[in-house]
């Protein structure tokens, strides 16, 4: 059995198994540390239950280094290159939050799929990604196989780049709500459903209304740069437009 020595020997999979793992599912502090022994070494847990609690508890102090978080790089991945958050589309930041949103560990495959992309050269000889017209699940499926540790950079750095985001257009993310303590009346329960219908499509009302309800041009609205999009979506918001 050969026992990883640092998140360097941990896949991306191996860490979304770790990570959706914990010690009151399995009832035994035993049963717990054997799995994660098994997921670690790759090897199958019919193998390691001869062991001895002496001869498991040592496998796993060795590995104490997992309760650690992996090393935050973001690595080039064969011909694939990590597409900084700053140039990144108005559809492709919808799509990062909503995965983050839903399970960031669970969808990393995904949300690495978005982030990596094909590069080439233009006519000025200037560095082009190649556009966002791919499944980003079925290119996530190539960094099961990868290190956690030169992708895990992406958490992070994708969290600092939002809460940035979020607090140069806060009047987009966090409007002001003026309170009222007078209670409801029918007609205000009423907008207040409404307005709980308009933020679950909120996404989708904002790409249809920069495309002047035309839905033929919501492709052309999303790969919008992000800043140019929030910029317009703030102008109109202060303007009341």
């Amino acid at each position: 059995m050969k026992l990883p020595k640092s998140w360097k020997e941990i896949t991306v999979e191996q860490f979304i198994e770790l990570q959706g793992i914990n010690e009151e599912s399995f009832g035994s502090l035993f049963l717990y540390n054997l799995e994660v022994l098994s997921i670690a070494t790759d090897e199958p847990i019919e193998e390691l239950e001869d062991l001895s609690i002496d001869e498991l508890l040592g496998y796993i102090n060795k590995l104490s280094w997992l309760k650690k978080e992996p090393s935050k790089r973001i690595e080039d991945i064969e011909d694939l290159k990590f597409k900084p958050f700053r140039h990144i589309s108005l559809g492709e930041f919808i799509d990062l939050e909503y995965y983050f949103g839903q399970n960031y560990v669970e969808h990393l495959p995904t949300i690495c799929g978005i982030c990596y992309r094909l590069v080439g050269v233009n006519n000025w000889n200037q560095q082009q990604f190649e556009p966002y017209q791919y499944s980003p699940k079925e290119r996530g499926s190539k960094f099961l196989d990868v290190p956690i540790s030169d992708v895990y950079g992406i958490v992070r750095e994708y969290l600092e780049f939002r809460d940035g985001v979020i607090k140069a257009y806060e009047n987009l993310f966090n409007p002001e709500i003026q309170e009222d303590e007078t209670e409801m009346d029918a007609e205000d329960k009423k907008a207040e459903a409404e307005e709980k219908v308009a933020n679950k499509w909120s996404w989708e009302r904002v790409i249809l209304d920069l495309a002047g309800g035309d839905i033929t041009k919501v492709d052309q609205v999303t790969d919008l740069p992000l800043i140019m999009a929030l910029n317009f979506m703030s102008m109109r918001y202060e303007l009341k437009l």
